[in-house]
């Protein structure tokens, strides 16, 4: 049984092709740091980094990688996802991608015992969570961001929670961090009929521009 994060050559492939993503961003992690690029890819499969965009320096979790992640590890989970909506503390900005704004009352939960893990909720009406992100605590962070469905389709508990790509210039509890201007360009390129992903991997050592995977 393949874990949430394996991504063995076979099983990326084949979520690639289950996928079909037309925009990939690809995250080359080492460390707790990444190199972050944007793909389109054509119908054939050919892919060329996006103009504009170009290579992105960004963060990862800052105890790095990993391919069995856990709650509160402080890891980034490895493998390939796809992104849902976005959503900030600040205004839509230019995106086509769905955009959810974050209110004084918006949480997502963290702790694997409720019954919302790892789901955005409005209020605490129907509370039976001991911990959860109040996400406008964090108004630069999400300023802007988007959502990996990472341990989404099921949820399993205790896997890993609010796994997002959000501005940041330091390494994060598990999410993939990039420029506050690098996110707009990104919000701005994403299309969801693209059926966007995103793939997280170790840094390949001998080159600095990535072939697409």
């Amino acid at each position: 049984m393949n874990l949430p994060g394996d991504i063995t050559p076979a099983n990326a492939a084949a979520r690639r092709a289950k996928l079909c993503p037309k925009q990939l961003i690809l995250v080359c992690a080492r460390g707790n740091t990444a190199q972050v690029y944007c793909f389109d890819i054509g119908e054939n499969g050919d892919c060329r980094l996006c103009d504009g965009l170009g290579h992105i320096a960004g963060y990862i979790g800052k105890n790095g990688l990993s391919f069995d992640k856990r709650e509160g590890d402080g890891c980034t989970p490895a493998g390939l996802f796809r992104l849902g909506h976005a959503f900030g503390c600040r205004p839509k900005p230019d995106t086509a991608m769905d955009y959810r704004p974050v209110t004084p009352v918006s949480f997502w939960v963290d702790d694997p015992a409720s019954r919302f893990y790892n789901t955005w909720v409005e209020g605490t009406d129907n509370k039976d969570w001991s911990s959860a992100e109040h996400l406008c605590m964090y108004p630069d962070s999400y300023a802007c961001a988007v959502v990996i469905e990472y341990n989404m389709r099921p949820v399993i508990p205790g896997r890993g929670s609010a796994v997002f790509l959000h501005c940041g210039a330091r390494p994060t509890a598990g999410c993939v961090a990039a420029p506050e201007d690098a996110m707009y360009r990104i919000l701005k390129w994403l299309d969801p009929h693209k059926s966007p992903c995103i793939q997280i991997t170790p840094a390949q050592p001998g080159y600095s521009v990535p072939l697409c995977p």
